[in-house]
């Protein structure tokens, strides 16, 4: 087995490799971990891979239970529990106006991730913010948790909701899969995107390509997530208690677990359902971690959204040219991505990390309203009409 950090969201997952399991190697963790730790986890990655059914079954009926009602219930929800057909997911509003930003978190995030973001959007434009399926205080919903079906329930939960178009879609990190899937298919409803370092479905193969190493995403289906429990470190003290009870509630893990398991396929859904690519202005925000590479003392760099991590000092100067080499890929393939886009641009945003919501959110709210003026300036005449609603106030 192998410790791998996943690309999206710092996840580590264990994953076998054919010579590792030849050899009867388990995995290993931090350095100076007990070997008999390692082969306690390796026995459980195999036990849970292998009967992987079993534990999806089994984290089904742990949701339901009163331990996880206690771990994940955080009181009544800021927003509406609004049912799609057979599941309910959370949507939260702010602000009013015509139109909506609707806000898509990242790989294992909730609407709280947006808690900088929202409130100053919702000053100008009503802001929606919403948990995926499994995850908030959203209800489980069917599998396979993929692009597809995220793309397919955030329609659905737009529609039942009331909420008119058009809709600025904002989307972090795995996210941006989703919302590039819901403008393809409804492009009629979309009159901007924001991609908040998002994901870029040639991004495993290009990894591979470049002889980066480490796989940033699983390639089967027999993996155990390591570090499920974390939550961003620059999540806000004001909601990172109901945040990391989130992350702990059982439905949380199934749905991670099934959307980390799923993230090929959804890289393949984007790649083949994407072009052309919407005609509507797209602002893509990068992270600058590159610079902070090339600033950081050796040993030091905590990888984030492609699959490089320095783990200890002992290794540090492999990892950073590893992690340099991820970062310029990355940022590479977000050039690629705003070039392909006909109203596309992209801004470096400096001082941020993965999370640059978080970081620097006063960054992507300024994109998001870049977006929204030209909305409000450039509509084009076909441009979806919403219902009447009282302005918002301009700032």
């Amino acid at each position: 087995m192998i410790d791998h950090r996943a690309d999206l969201f710092l996840l580590r997952f264990i994953q076998p490799t054919e010579s590792m399991a030849a050899k009867g190697i388990g995995p290993s963790f931090e350095r100076g971990r007990k070997a008999s730790s390692g082969i306690l986890l390796a026995f459980l990655a195999d036990f849970l891979c292998l009967y992987r059914f079993a534990f999806k079954a089994l984290l089904v009926a742990i949701a339901f239970s009163p331990l996880a009602h206690a771990l994940s219930d955080d009181g009544l929800p800021p927003g509406e529990l609004i049912d799609i057909g057979g599941h309910r997911l959370h949507l939260h509003c702010e602000g009013r106006g015509e139109g909506a930003v609707i806000l898509e978190s990242g790989l294992g995030g909730t609407s709280l991730d947006w808690v900088l973001v929202q409130p100053r959007v919702s000053a100008f434009a009503r802001t929606c913010s919403y948990d995926r399926a499994g995850y908030g205080w959203s209800d489980i919903g069917p599998e396979p948790r993929d692009a597809d079906r995220i793309a397919t329930e955030l329609h659905a939960l737009l529609m039942q909701a009331q909420i008119p178009p058009p809709y600025i879609l904002v989307g972090h990190s795995f996210g941006g899969f989703s919302i590039r899937l819901f403008a393809a298919r409804h492009p009629e409803l979309v009159v901007g995107l924001v991609l908040v370092d998002a994901a870029h479905e040639d991004q495993f193969r290009a990894r591979t390509r470049a002889g980066l190493g480490t796989p940033a995403a699983p390639t089967g289906r027999r993996f155990i997530i390591a570090n499920y429990q974390r939550i961003p470190d620059s999540l806000p003290a004001s909601v990172r208690s109901p945040a990391q009870r989130f992350a702990l509630a059982p439905k949380s893990v199934g749905a991670l677990y099934s959307e980390l398991g799923n993230l090929r396929t959804s890289a393949s859904q984007v790649a083949f359902s994407t072009r052309p690519p919407p005609k509507v202005p797209v602002e893509v925000l990068v992270r600058d971690a590159i610079l902070q590479a090339d600033s950081a003392k050796e040993g030091s760099i905590e990888g984030s959204a492609d699959g490089s991590i320095d783990e200890s000092a002992e290794k540090g100067s492999a990892r950073s040219k590893g992690q340099r080499g991820g970062e310029a890929l990355w940022l590479d393939l977000q050039r690629r991505l705003a070039r392909t886009m006909p109203a596309g641009s992209l801004q470096v945003v400096s001082g941020s990390g993965h999370h640059i919501h978080l970081d620097r959110p006063e960054a992507v709210v300024a994109a998001i309203e870049r977006v929204w003026m030209r909305m409000k300036t450039d509509a084009p005449p076909d441009a979806p009409s919403a219902a009447k609603s009282p302005k918002a106030e301009t700032p």
